[in-house]
């Protein structure tokens, strides 16, 4: 999807109404998103749990460089 696109597309998504938003909730810097995230959150722990878990690489934040022609290699 072109950056221009998207941008045009978030533009119109809203979790949250900007008016009704105290300065004391706007402190929290997910603000925007929070009543998403505690639906998310509200979903998720509804969910049956596993025995084992296992936690992918892409799932950990990486702070390193790397080589962009290795990464195409």
């Amino acid at each position: 999807m072109a950056r221009n696109k998207f941008q045009k597309l978030m533009s119109h998504v809203h979790f949250v109404n900007n008016l009704e938003v105290s300065e004391e909730e706007k402190t929290d810097k997910l603000w925007r998103l929070r009543p998403w995230l505690d639906s998310l959150q509200n979903s998720l722990k509804k969910l049956p749990q596993e025995e084992h878990s296992s936690v992918d690489e892409v799932m950990v934040l990486f702070k390193g460089s790397v080589k962009r022609e290795a990464v195409y290699a």
